[in-house]
């Protein structure tokens, strides 16, 4: 069957439009209010409003970086995380003693999103979703990764590790 050994690559993000409706309003609200300070020569307002308005736009750009890509192939798992890392983190099959796709709580398991360790799953590489890839490694260790389509991830297990 034609295209059986293509790997399985998937990107996903934290950052949901969802913040937009809440980053973006407050941003113009911070602007206008700094716009006032400036007018009436607000020297407080100008810093604070200054200062809250930079940190509101760190955290967009912090927000729009952040992706997982996930990738399954015929040498084994591989993934990154930016902004934590960008260099794949890579393990051959030689290394992986388990890899199935599961469905799991992010506030209870990880107590959120991001790069955060759970009892259960060992280091996990979240972004929103409650589906991922647990693995479990020949030298005891664990790591979860947010996948969307755990179909094709498992199909790609099945191709893959077989």
């Amino acid at each position: 069957m034609p295209g059986t050994n293509l790997p399985f690559i998937e990107k996903t993000k934290l950052f949901k439009a969802i913040f937009l409706v809440t980053i973006v309003p407050t941003m113009v609200i911070l602007s206008v209010l700094l716009v006032s300070s400036i007018i009436h020569g607000d020297v407080g307002g100008i810093v604070l409003g200054s200062l809250f308005l930079l940190v509101l736009a760190g955290l967009l750009i912090v927000l729009l970086n952040h992706v997982l890509t996930v990738r399954i192939d015929e040498s084994g798992i591989a993934f990154s995380y930016r902004p934590y890392f960008r260099k794949e983190k890579k393990y051959a099959w030689t290394e992986i003693a388990a890899a199935e796709t599961v469905t799991y709580h992010p506030v209870r398991d990880f107590n959120g999103w991001g790069l955060k360790k759970s009892p259960t799953y060992g280091q996990g590489y979240t972004t929103i979703g409650d589906k991922g890839l647990a693995v479990s490694l020949t030298n005891g260790e664990k790591f979860l990764v947010t996948l969307v389509d755990t179909e094709a991830a498992r199909e790609a297990l099945a191709r893959f590790r077989s």
